[in-house]
């Protein structure tokens, strides 16, 4: 595996490499003010995509600790806006040597950026899915009995983060997945306390605007962050960029937590085997 600090140094000539088909590549905007006890740490990069005359974002952004455990961090947003956005659920329900493979295989083609979707359970090959997933109106899992969380819904042009309260909206949408937690709703924190339980992290959402955000952050040790600690890095993420957060909730985390950059061929998260679920694909369309 490459050492943080090359990985970095790659993924910025990854970047560099592809403004010469439609993109522009340079610094990210700064993270202001910075997230609690994080600080610039290494290389950044940001990619901005012109397709068919529209724009969509990703930023990378390298940060290192000032205070507490833990090493370098990647955080990662990527960004299309409302009238722009497509999203879709794709079911996976495979186990692979190296998670990458699975992500590649994904009938996503084109697509800007995806994410890991639902939690799993079980073990070799029993393994299934975890809470409701619906695809294309039809329910492929049941609704679990967790007591926190929601769920996240899609007609394939909009995004909802719909509470456990509505579960019968999510269990009546057109595409759905159950996870947790919500990091934020309604433009208010989900994270009341810091458990400091730190690994790689993911989650989706939407700005006050409407705007599909695809959020991760990620380590080299799986050491990565804690929820409360991840929930304020995609607000300063998002603010960067001028966005505010409305609407936020994490997707299963540590291993199983990837982000992947097919436009510009970057993968995110452990490389390892890996039980996928689904994904969720984000485009420009």
């Amino acid at each position: 595996m490459l050492s943080h600090g090359r990985r970095l140094a790659w993924f910025a000539g990854r970047f560099a490499a592809l403004a010469a088909s439609a993109a522009v590549a340079g610094a990210p905007p700064v993270l202001t003010p910075p997230p609690a006890d994080f600080a610039p740490g290494f290389a950044s990069v940001a990619h901005t995509d012109q397709i068919a005359g529209k724009t969509a974002r990703v930023d990378v952004w390298g940060l290192r600790r000032t205070a507490g455990n833990g090493g370098p961090v990647n955080l990662v947003m990527g960004m299309v806006p409302k009238a722009d956005a497509q999203i879709r659920i794709v079911p996976v329900a495979r186990r692979a040597a190296a998670s990458r493979g699975l992500y590649e295989r994904a009938p996503c083609p084109g697509a800007l950026a995806m994410i890991n979707g639902s939690f799993f359970e079980g073990f070799g090959r029993h393994e299934h899915i975890q809470g409701l997933l619906r695809v294309g109106r039809r329910a492929l899992r049941p609704i679990s009995g967790r007591q926190q969380g929601g769920f996240l819904t899609t007609d394939g042009r909009s995004l909802r983060i719909l509470p456990r309260a509505e579960a019968a909206r999510a269990q009546a949408a057109d595409n759905a997945v159950e996870s947790s937690p919500i990091l934020m709703l309604r433009g208010q924190s989900g994270m009341h306390r810091d458990d400091g339980a730190h690994a790689d992290r993911v989650a989706a959402g939407l700005t006050d605007k409407g705007d599909v955000v695809l959020i991760g952050a990620f380590g080299e040790r799986n050491d990565t962050v804690s929820l409360y600690e991840f929930e304020t890095l995609a607000e300063g993420a998002a603010a960067a960029n001028g966005l505010r957060l409305r609407d936020v909730i994490a997707m299963d985390g540590g291993p199983s937590a990837h982000l992947y950059l097919p436009r510009t061929d970057l993968f995110f998260g452990q490389t390892g085997p890996i039980f996928l679920t689904d994904v969720i694909c984000l485009w420009v369309g």
